[in-house]
Parts: structure tokens; sequence; C-alpha cells
């Protein structure tokens, strides 16, 4: 292999690396003009949050939709909700999602769960946990009912 061919590859295989590191980072949904950044997880992958995204694009489909209009950050790390919990933040659109011990569906229902609560702040409405239960109840519902 020539000097120059192994230069070619080392680029390409560094571009590949990285993008395959930095798209741990994002999700994001041409058709429906989705981007949410994703903080780095101490779990070393943020696999879950991406996956439970992708179930809600397919199972879900207006929750994603709403996620996307109301939530720009996850952070997929203990925060104010503690272990197995979420939690949003009024000024921002962040919201935070333990994913260290939760299934896919689990982790779906708690980004629904805390993009209602910042739903609820945006149009300065009182904080209601039924209302917030309700929808993450419904994206379950709407996981069993997929085919």
């Amino acid at each position: 292999m020539s000097f120059f061919n192994f230069k070619v590859f080392s680029i390409i295989a560094l571009l590949f690396f990285t993008f395959s590191f930095v798209q741990n980072f994002f999700f994001w949904d041409i058709s429906s003009g989705c981007f949410i950044k994703i903080l780095p997880s101490l779990n070393l992958s943020n696999s879950k949050i991406r996956e439970a995204l992708t179930v809600l694009k397919n199972a879900s489909p207006d929750n994603l939709k709403e996620v996307c209009k109301r939530v720009s950050t996850i952070d997929p790390n203990v925060s104010c909700g503690g272990f197995e919990g979420g939690c949003f933040e009024k000024i921002s659109k962040r919201i935070s999602v333990d994913t260290s011990s939760y299934s896919i569906a689990t982790v779906a229902q708690v980004i629904v769960h805390e993009a209602c609560h910042v739903r609820q702040g945006d149009e300065k409405r009182p904080f209601s946990e039924p209302e917030c239960h309700q929808a993450g109840y419904q994206v379950l519902n709407d996981l069993v009912m997929y085919k």
C-alpha cells in the first residue's frame, strides 16, 4: 500500500469513527424537522435515548412531534429526578431522563412525561403531575397497540 493510499484510508477511517462517535449526541429526524441534542452519559452510551425517540417516531408520532417542539436537549444522567426518574428545567427546553436501568419503553414514557411539563411551562399553566402521567401512559398504550 502506498503512502498516499494509507493517508486516504486513515482520513476515511478517522471520519467514520468521528461520525460514529458524534452521532451518539444527537437525534435528528429530517422528515419531521426534529433535532435534539443528547448530553454525554455516564453510561458511555446514549443508545437508550436514541432508541426511545425512534420508538416514539414509529409508534407514537404525535408524541414525538410534541417532544421535538418542546425539548432541545436531553440529559441522560441522574439528576433532580434521581435514579429511574426524570425532570425538566423551567427556563430552558432541557429535560433529564435517567436511563441507567430503564427499558426503552419506560425511557420513551419519561421523555414524553417531562416534555408535558415543559409544555405546561410554555403555556404558563400550573404544574400538573396527573396530566403528564396520562401523557406517559398514552405512550405505553401506543407501544402496546403498535403493530
